[in-house]
């Protein structure tokens, strides 16, 4: 089942490349308004605040990615303190702790990919333990990083949509940085509209 469902991920993200790579006579003429525009950008942001410029198949199939990822979104955007919680005194693994559940949901929210394969952490941009039902770790303010403004964005064939944009610091929107191309799948979540990555690349280092 598990070489089965891969096969089948390789196979879309085989056809999304032929896509994202194709010449821009493949994007129609501009399709969304700027309200639609300003969401994508939203979106897009949610990779770039965590330092995340480049998506690529690799990292959909890379359980380590997947997780660092949801943890750091829930910490960066828990703005209550409700989903990261702090751990019991003297916890030997960090200072915090969020559900599995809540991980998995983010990692499907913004990937679409159903996550099961939960396990500990230890690479350069996460450490982390789980203990079966949550991921423990320290926490960190990091540097600040940029967010994301789709300029422009037309839809492809298969249902794909091409995003195009620059990064911008938040402190400063009218000063840009690295421009992006994204490719994106419409999707739905909890009742609303929304996207899953495909494929981000962009000119920053």
């Amino acid at each position: 089942m598990e070489r089965s469902k891969a096969c089948w991920i390789g196979a879309c993200l085989a056809l999304a490349l032929v896509l994202f790579t194709a010449h821009g006579a493949l994007c129609a003429k501009q399709e969304f308004s700027a309200a639609q525009l300003e969401k994508m950008g939203t979106f897009i942001s949610n990779f770039s605040e965590l330092g995340l410029y480049s998506v690529d198949a690799s990292d959909l199939q890379n359980p380590d990615f997947l997780i660092g990822f949801g943890i750091w979104h829930i910490y960066r955007n828990d703005q209550a303190g409700t989903r990261a919680k702090p751990c019991a005194r003297d916890c030997p693994w960090g200072a915090l702790a969020v559900d599995g559940k809540a991980v998995a949901e983010s990692i499907e929210k913004y990937f679409g990919v159903k996550f099961t394969r939960h396990r500990s952490v230890d690479n350069d941009w996460l450490r982390c333990h789980w203990d079966g039902l949550r991921y423990h770790f320290g926490g960190a303010d990091g540097e600040e990083n940029s967010f994301a403004r789709v300029l422009k964005a037309g839809k492809l064939p298969h249902g794909f949509v091409r995003m195009e944009g620059v990064f911008y610091h938040p402190e400063a929107p009218e000063i840009t940085g690295a421009s992006f191309t994204a490719l994106a799948k419409p999707s739905v979540w909890r009742g609303k509209p929304a996207w899953t990555v495909v494929k981000l690349e962009s000119s920053r280092p």
